[in-house]
């Protein structure tokens, strides 16, 4: 087993460049090749490394804290429970997987079925934008373990504190959040989207001084998809370069590595219906 967890933290501390990240491709397979060569595959890469890059430092640091974390992912911060990371990813890609084949099955039609598509697509835009908040929190955690300042994790959950603040510091990794702001995040929260059918979509959020509400108006709900969906494909794709690496690659080839510090976590009820869902429909999913 020691030599296990030896080849896992070797293999783990030499993914440095894009280059190595990428090798990996023919391992994890075709669904992550595509990915990565797509229409925004560097900034996807690019980023990825970034989020993934906060959990390697824990385990460079100490095996058992990057495991702890890793377990975070699956049932939660410790007495926290339903905090997750696996139910808002897999409600992303859901909510996703929904948008797209709405517009293939129903391109055309009246108002109503094309007001269903927009509010679809909206539906995805905001817990995508609810998904990667909750990984900068992820991120906030793991890199207060790894310096030696753990974070209070409630006043990320539960109060105002903007873990994109938190980790503004860290310029190695700056790319983090380069496609996230977090006013539209809060616009989306408190429900400061507007879609009008027939007519327009508006954003109303405060300023970078919170000093005013500022607006912003779309003339159709095309031109606003065209305008949010390259930042916010890069944030969810990002994400599924994390769990790809994380999970099907790593996870699955030292799971007995793993299991040595994660048991008994797939007792959840939530957690086992939506893990049944991925093995019976994975290509929904």
């Amino acid at each position: 087993m020691e030599d296990l967890e030896h080849k896992f933290l070797e293999e783990i501390r030499n993914l440095k460049s894009k280059k190595d990240f990428l090798k990996l491709s023919s391992d994890i397979g075709q669904e992550f090749q595509d990915m990565v060569q797509g229409t925004y595959g560097n900034d996807i890469v690019e980023v990825g490394i970034s989020m993934f890059g906060y959990i390697k430092d824990l385990f460079n640091t100490n095996i058992k804290s990057g495991m702890d974390a890793y377990k975070i992912i699956i049932s939660g911060y410790p007495n926290i429970p339903h905090t997750d990371l696996f139910a808002p990813y897999f409600d992303s890609i859901l909510t996703r997987q929904l948008w797209v084949k709405s517009s293939e099955d129903m391109r055309t039609g009246d108002r109503k079925t094309q007001s269903l598509i927009v509010n679809t697509f909206f539906r995805w835009y905001a817990s995508t934008y609810e998904l990667y908040r909750k990984m900068l929190i992820f991120n906030c955690y793991c890199q207060g373990i790894s310096t030696g300042y753990p974070v209070n994790i409630n006043n990320y959950l539960f109060k105002t504190k903007d873990p994109a603040k938190s980790l503004q510091g860290n310029s190695k990794r700056a790319n983090i959040l380069k496609h996230y702001n977090a006013s539209i995040r809060h616009a989306i929260s408190h429900g400061n989207i507007i879609i009008i059918p027939g007519s327009f979509v508006v954003i109303r959020m405060s300023n970078k001084d919170k000093t005013k509400i500022v607006e912003k108006i779309y003339d159709t709900p095309d031109e606003f998809i065209d305008d949010v969906t390259p930042d916010i494909e890069i944030m969810f794709n990002s994400v599924r370069f994390f769990f790809f690496i994380m999970t099907n690659y790593f996870y699955l080839k030292y799971k007995e590595a793993f299991g040595k510090y994660i048991d008994n976590i797939f007792n959840d009820r939530v957690l086992i219906e939506m893990v049944k869902c991925v093995k019976e429909n994975p290509f929904n999913v």
